[in-house]
């Protein structure tokens, strides 16, 4: 029965979420791994992600990673990020309406060459009205990289029909300068790095020096083949600020993502 459902799963995710249909990482996706956040417990898996960066040169490019995921009443791991519930205020059905967290999550560069890590810590503020959910996140480099800030909103509603779960999301985010700088300009030890890779002309240095606002719209599908098998496809497109596109390097105004993993709950 689980090899039934497992090539009915690959079937329905594989196409709209190949490399070929859309193309780093979830910080940004933000999304969570396989299976992160239905149940108690460890999750261990597999994810392939593939991106196509809006930078010059860059293309469309791979990564597989492994994705590890834990939550308990109040701790939880998901991917890059983790968190601490501080405060989940309930209703008189005892199901937790408001929530407050306190996280902190790594946050990578976008694009194949750009690689530097910076850390972030700050807050989440949600509410959820079965099945939709609404959520204000704060975030705030703590690692001495560029000393960014960042908020969030963000809206997703849930919607399921036998072993499928589809969380459809729509989100806006605003940027610091600082931070939109780190993320959408060009150094120029980056330039020189494109310029060894023989593109550096499509790559010019370049800095951002205003605060930006980018909008999203994702979803995230989960096919549970049993109690502990999971597998899961995220797509996400950003439509980058027009600041963002001042920079010549920067040549796509939709930043794609999209993945998809397998995970196994413990």
């Amino acid at each position: 029965m689980v090899h039934k459902k497992l090539i009915l799963g690959l079937i329905a995710f594989g196409c709209p979420l190949s490399p070929a249909a859309a193309s780093n990482q979830l910080d940004g996706i933000g999304g969570p791994p396989p299976g992160a956040g239905q149940d108690s417990g460890w999750r261990l898996g597999v994810m392939t992600l593939a991106s196509r960066s809006p930078f010059a040169g860059d293309g469309t490019y791979m990564r597989v990673l492994p994705a590890l995921s834990y939550r308990s009443k109040h701790v939880f791991l998901e991917g890059l990020q983790a968190g601490y519930r501080l405060f989940p205020w309930e209703d008189a059905s005892t199901r937790p309406r408001l929530t407050l967290d306190l996280i902190a999550a790594l946050r990578l560069q976008p694009g194949a060459e750009r690689k530097k890590a910076s850390l972030d810590a700050g807050l989440r503020l949600s509410y959820r009205l079965k099945p939709a959910s609404l959520s204000v996140t704060f975030r705030q480099d703590v690692s001495g990289v560029h000393g960014g800030e960042e908020v969030g909103v963000k809206l997703s509603k849930r919607f399921r029909t036998g072993d499928f779960t589809f969380i459809p999301a729509l989100e806006a985010e605003w940027q610091s300068r600082a931070l939109a700088n780190h993320l959408w300009g060009t150094t120029a030890s980056q330039h020189q790095s494109a310029l060894e890779d023989g593109y550096g002309g499509a790559l010019p240095v370049y800095k951002l020096d205003t605060s930006v606002l980018n909008y999203g719209a994702s979803l995230l599908s989960i096919y549970q083949f049993d109690k502990r098998w999971s597998l899961t496809g995220l797509f996400k497109a950003r439509y980058l600020d027009h600041s963002v596109m001042d920079n010549p390097g920067i040549v796509h105004r939709l930043d794609l993502k999209a993945g998809l993993g397998l995970s196994y709950r413990f």
